[in-house]
């Protein structure tokens, strides 16, 4: 088989248009490659953990007349309801204190601030009763869970 110089002009100009042509077609492959292409995330370098500063907590002293006295955080409010009763709140945090006349039959109330041992009375409080003996009267306390450390161990009776 003889080539002459026209059909190898034709046969390679058809190969250089099927080179092309097959250039073509993988350039629009990998310009849509590239186009979805996500480039890797760096991984972040680790820095120094911020801790949070604790805020020192501000307390007050209060006194009730019914002979006993403690430490509170000062952001509560003081509210009386009735002239043995008063009430220290701040938004979910409370501390309610009553008082009552020493009744024959309160066995179960304690007389040593020691040995008290709260016990959970319904939506995140604790109570507890304490005898005192100097003004003969029962203090009841009704105080939120998160400050019933801080009360007994500032809880004093006078």
């Amino acid at each position: 088989m003889k080539f002459t110089r026209r059909s190898i002009v034709v046969f390679g100009s058809l190969l250089i248009l099927l080179i092309f042509l097959v250039g073509f077609r993988l350039g629009r492959t990998i310009e849509s490659a590239d186009k979805n292409f996500v480039p890797p995330t760096k991984a972040p370098t680790p820095s120094q953990a911020v801790s949070p500063t604790n805020v020192p907590l501000e307390l007050k002293t209060f006194t009730h007349p019914c002979g006993v006295s403690f430490s509170y955080p000062a952001s509560m409010q003081e509210s009386k309801q009735a002239s043995k009763q008063t009430r220290l709140q701040d938004g979910t945090q409370s501390i309610e204190i009553e008082c009552e006349k020493i009744a024959s039959n309160s066995g179960n109330v304690v007389a040593d601030v020691d040995t008290i041992t709260p016990t959970p009375s319904g939506d995140a409080l604790m109570m507890w009763q304490v005898r005192n003996t100097n003004t003969r009267q029962i203090v009841s306390f009704n105080v939120s869970e998160n400050l019933v450390e801080l009360v007994l161990k500032t809880l004093k009776l006078l």
